[in-house]
């Protein structure tokens, strides 16, 4: 597994890959944040680090995929704030696209490329 969800005490989610990362890995991990609606009703953000990720194998087809993943939860928690660590520009690009395509979700999301961008994002936020 090329990454680890960690829930915290204050309603948030933070997911950390790290290695190479795949299609799957990203389905898999967007699908078990956001499998139950009711859990998804309870927490504030998710935040996404990728700062350790070697290689991202990640496909366009699957950056549409999360999209969806992201429009379903925004219907169980329209209140959910998204915050991406994106450091690279393919990372950044695709962060981007999932944007774009997840644009009916109405949610906050953020893509900063460091994590002190993306805490300070947050903190404003919440």
């Amino acid at each position: 597994m090329t990454y680890s969800i960690t829930y915290q005490t204050d309603g948030g989610v933070i997911t950390t890959y790290s290695g190479i990362v795949t299609d799957h890995d990203i389905i898999s991990c967007a699908k078990e944040r956001t499998e139950s609606p009711d859990t998804l009703k309870e927490f504030k953000y998710f935040l996404s680090d990728f700062t350790d990720v070697n290689e991202f194998n990640v496909s366009s087809n699957a950056i549409k995929t999360i999209a969806h993943l992201t429009v379903q939860a925004s219907k169980a928690n329209k209140n959910l704030i998204i915050v991406v660590i994106v450091p690279t520009d393919l990372e950044y690009g695709m962060s981007r696209m999932w944007a774009v395509y997840s644009d009916e979700s109405n949610l906050k999301l953020h893509m900063a490329r460091t994590k002190e961008e993306a805490l300070e994002y947050l903190n404003e936020q919440l």
